[in-house]
């Protein structure tokens, strides 16, 4: 998303940049000049801006082929070099065979172009939240194009989640067992048993190997002890 955007920021002071975080514009479902070779993707963005007149004479930029330049948007068919995007009435004709990709049909499958009848919400597991913050990282190096696509954990800051080893992997860990999990991750079956009392937090190298076994629990030996870790215990 960045490199789309160099046109536009080459030359402007970083306050000035579209950059991570901004808001945007898209013009979904718009056609391609003419002039695009055919069968690539093409997907229009802009500066964001609440002004239709602005939106109209916007630098419009297709994100999957940045170096093919600007374009404009129209909204009729033939405009040599312009991109043809959708008029309301387009939208609301498409809406009638728009598929529901958050609901399920009457019969419990994926919803269609043509599921009628009435539809119910899907489920959702959630299995991990990473929490992120708004920072901008090492600004100097990013303009200089010192760090790529490679380097993004290096360009945005993410925090630990203690509470996910409590609320997810500690109740998984205490299905396997104190003693499957101590001979696992090689502590003590009593240093086990602080984890799911929640008196103890294992340090870092230690909680990665116990949510890889809650990620991969083959990789366990599923005996349980005699008396499971879970019986009595508060899961959090």
């Amino acid at each position: 998303m960045l490199r789309a955007f160099r046109h536009l920021n080459e030359g402007k002071p970083y306050a000035n940049w579209t950059k991570p975080f901004n808001f945007l514009l898209t013009a979904a479902g718009a056609k391609p000049p003419a002039s695009a070779p055919p069968g690539e993707h093409f997907r229009l963005v802009a500066p964001f801006s609440t002004d239709p007149a602005e939106q109209d004479r916007a630098e419009w930029i297709d994100v999957h082929h940045p170096d093919a330049g600007t374009f404009a948007i129209t909204t009729r068919d033939g405009r040599p070099g312009m991109a043809r995007v959708d008029t309301f009435a387009d939208v609301l004709a498409k809406y009638e065979s728009h598929p529901e990709a958050k609901s399920l049909g009457p019969s419990g499958e994926l919803c269609g172009r043509i599921t009628v009848g009435l539809f119910g919400r899907r489920p959702v597991t959630v299995e991990k939240i990473a929490l992120i913050g708004k920072e901008s990282n090492r600004l100097e190096e990013r303009s200089r194009g010192e760090l790529t696509v490679d380097d993004l954990d290096q360009r945005i800051t993410v925090y630990d989640d203690h509470d996910e080893w409590y609320r997810v992997t500690v109740p998984k860990l205490q299905e396997f067992g104190a003693r499957a999990v101590a001979d696992a991750t090689g502590v003590s079956e009593r240093r086990v048993r602080d984890w799911f009392r929640g008196e103890a937090l294992p340090r870092t190298r230690v909680r990665l190997i116990a949510s890889e076994l809650v990620l991969s629990p083959s990789a366990l030996d599923h005996t349980n002890d005699d008396s499971p870790a879970s019986e009595g215990l508060p899961r959090n």
